[in-house]
């Protein structure tokens, strides 16, 4: 019995491929650097296929250096493996290269470049001509034809609809007819671009064409259609799609509905919306009577988006009263921003159109909020960001706590988006969500107010602490994560499971990462325990795999933004590069310290105003705890802040905390804490303790210039008794001589 490397061999023999070197196992006498690149590929299978993957490393290597290096690299590999010959034993060592580590890079790098160059030779004008042509001729050139342009897809369709609609002939016609059926969806966006701008008899053949397609994403366009058609003809083939799409059931929604339909389906990015997943650019549609269908290529980063305002921008053409259309086209045009590349020029949003936000405070405050309860109920933790910013811009008091009917018919209900946001497993949202409200000074008291002050406090100590998971079952990984973690200045909290570690996670303000280490399934059903727990619902999660689990779970979460699955052999700082990567898109990145700065400042300023208002819902009192260890811990023009707010609460260890903030003070500081320590004496009263009161004489005593004069105003906004001052004019031994 032959092993499956001698039978490879001898095959390999057998059809001249290999001389009695190579069957030896010896390597050709020439380095790649001195051979053709057509010598270079068929070496490179070579020892793919005798197991040599270490010499083979080096070919592949610089074989992709010179495709790289070349205008149409990727035209170019697919012309040495047609010419060659080599096609299935290509492909076959290129997936033998990917299941083995030394060479899964460069393996899939080279099966890129050749589909690559597959899609950029079937795309090509005169390629999709020259295959329009042979669905005339033979059988056999018939068959290949039809598969060049179905996998040209979209990018064949301006040809292909100039002849369905032509004068070409009627074998050719029904050809095409077809090879656009059997295009699937991706025809239906290049003929529902056409249908409204075609004469009714053309109008006809593109309904049928549709009614034989079966996705529902061309839905709207003909239903459109139906209701604006004065054509019999038309309005009966609109009617024969639509039962056939529906199997008979009568439609229920209008146009409006039904555009707003897909435009969710083009927001969520659902599979059958996007035509070419794995590539960076898509297409949107236009059609010209004069020209015919026009293509505009955009960034698949933005292309749902782009496409979903469109059909938004329908939606309210046919309606405009009971329609989250607007709200949906706001939250798309927000999330247009967010995903457009660094210097990324959109050819559908051109850059003299106004940025987002002019939108969404024009529109109103139940829009913004509308786009906020969709925020928060994706955990798209950016746009929720962004909603809150224009709620504060647009929304009073009121208007920001009272519950809004949101969503139509049996969909809709009352929220209260911006009081759900206090409790988004995001600091940030919170924080944001706390200070729009607390700005806002509410008179009157609403559920979920109770929360607001002490997220404030929390923004004034704890914004820029970090906070991560580690979730494995390898001990020896656990402190290797959470060692690379505790390096990047996160306090950590590590265990086998979740519910190991749910304990201490409870007094967590929030997560910024979790970091797992699992097999696929255990990694699954561990995800599932995550997004299930409300404070970590929309926290990023970092997974590390290996071999088949990576190439699963990358395949599993891939539509996942809070989610970034790496290689286990990833180094340290590429893991970092990647993690930081994943915290910028999921949420904004972990929290700076000049944010932090910005937070505190912030809280400590609403803070202020709640108390000078003294606001009758927010009650500052319930952070004195909070603010006290801040005037502890904090320095300069923070600590100061602090120490105001302190002096508008009626509280003893308040005031105590004041004068002892001030006595163990120097300069400039020292001189503020004491006035602020005498505007809470002289709003209360003195409530500091007898040691105070000798030490604050002491200072009375010692200090010149306008620290002393503060320390004595001090002193004299307590109200002291008369023996506490008197020294202060009369020293002690001489009322003793007097006295006696």
């Amino acid at each position: 019995m032959r092993s499956k490397k001698q039978s490879r061999l001898a095959a390999l023999a057998a059809a001249g491929v290999l001389g009695c070197a190579a069957l030896a196992g010896a390597q050709p006498q020439a380095t790649p650097d001195k051979q053709s690149d057509a010598e270079v590929l068929r070496d490179l299978v070579h020892f793919i296929q005798i197991d040599q993957f270490s010499a083979a490393e080096s070919y592949a290597k610089e074989l992709i250096k010179r495709l790289q290096a070349k205008d149409g690299g990727e035209l170019a590999l697919l012309s040495l493996v047609e010419e060659g010959a080599e096609i299935d034993r290509f492909l076959d060592s290129m997936a033998e290269g990917v299941r083995v580590s030394a060479l899964r890079d460069e393996a899939e790098t080279l099966l890129a470049m050749y589909e690559g160059g597959r899609l950029k030779r079937a795309r090509h004008s005169d390629e999709i001509e020259a295959n329009i042509k042979l669905l005339e001729g033979p059988a056999r050139g018939r068959i290949f034809a039809r598969e060049r342009l179905i996998f040209a897809g979209e990018y064949a369709m301006p040809k292909l609809l100039n002849v369905m609609l032509g004068n070409s002939s009627s074998a050719l016609q029904s050809e095409v007819r077809g090879v656009i059926i059997r295009m699937g969806r991706q025809a239906i966006g290049p003929l529902t671009a056409a249908l409204p701008e075609l004469d009714p008899g053309r109008q006809e053949i593109v309904v049928n064409l549709l009614g034989q397609i079966e996705y529902r994403t061309w839905l709207p366009f003909v239903l459109e259609l139906r209701q604006a058609t004065q054509s019999s003809q038309v309005a009966e083939a609109c009617d024969r799609a639509l039962a056939r799409l529906t199997g008979g059931a009568p439609m229920e929604g209008d146009p409006a509905f039904w555009f707003y339909e897909l435009a969710e389906r083009y927001y969520a990015e659902k599979n059958e919306v996007t035509s070419f997943p794995n590539e960076a650019m898509q297409l949107v549609w236009d059609f010209d009577p004069g020209v015919g269908l026009i293509p505009t290529a955009v960034a698949t980063e933005v292309f749902h988006e782009m496409v979903a305002m469109r059909l938004c921008e329908q939606s309210l053409r046919h309606r405009t009263s009971d329609n989250d259309a607007l709200g949906l086209w706001l939250a798309s045009n927000f999330s247009r921003e967010l995903d457009s590349p660094a210097g990324y020029v959109n050819p559908l949003y051109g850059p003299d159109r106004p940025e987002a936000m002019y939108y969404a405070v024009a529109f109103g405050q139940t829009q913004a909020q509308w786009v906020l309860a969709r925020a928060l109920d994706t955990r798209d933790t950016p746009l929720a960001r962004r909603a809150i910013a224009a709620i504060e811009q647009t929304a009073g008091a009121d208007a920001m706590r009272m519950p809004l009917v949101l969503g139509t018919g049996d969909e809709a209900s009352d929220r209260r988006p911006l009081v759900e946001a206090l409790s988004y497993p995001n600091r940030r949202v919170q924080y944001e969500a706390s200070l729009a409200l607390a700005r806002s000074q509410p008179q009157v008291m609403f559920g979920g107010s109770e929360r607001v002050v002490p997220l404030l406090a929390g923004a004034i100590r704890d914004a820029s602490k970090r906070y991560g998971v580690v979730l494995t079952l390898d001990s020896e990984r656990s402190r290797v994560l959470r060692s690379f973690l505790e390096g990047r200045g996160f306090t950590v909290y590590a265990g086998s499971s979740l519910d190991e570690i749910a304990e201490p996670l409870a007094s967590v303000p929030g997560v910024d990462v979790v970091l797992a280490d699992y097999s696929q399934d255990r990694m699954v059903s561990e995800m599932e325990r995550i997004r299930a727990d409300n404070r970590l619902s929309s926290t990023p999660v970092f997974m590390v795999a290996g071999g088949d689990d990576f190439t699963r779970l990358s395949t599993l979460y891939a539509g996942d933004q809070t989610v970034s699955v790496r290689r286990s052999g990833i180094t340290e700082n590429m893991m970092g590069v990647s993690l930081d990567e994943l915290l910028l898109t999921a949420s904004g990145g972990v929290i700076s310290e000049d944010e932090a700065r910005e937070y505190a400042a912030g809280a400590l300023d609403a803070m202020r105003d709640l108390a000078v208002a003294n606001n009758p819902v927010f009650n500052v009192s319930d952070a004195a705890p909070s603010l006290m260890a801040a005037l502890a811990d904090l320095h300069g023009g923070q600590r100061l802040k602090v120490a105001e707010v302190l002096s508008r609460i009626n509280q003893q260890r308040v005031q105590q905390a004041l004068v002892d903030a001030a006595l163990g003070a120097t300069g400039i500081e020292r001189l503020e804490l004491l006035r602020h320590a005498a505007e809470s004496a002289k709003r209360f009263g003195g409530m500091i303790e007898a040691r105070q009161v000798a030490s604050l004489r002491g200072v009375v005593q010692s200090a010149t210039g306008a620290e002393g004069t503060a320390a004595a105003a001090l002193m004299g906004s307590l109200a002291p008794a008369i023996d506490d001052v008197m020294p202060l004019v009369v020293p002690s031994g001489d009322r003793r001589a007097s006295e006696r």
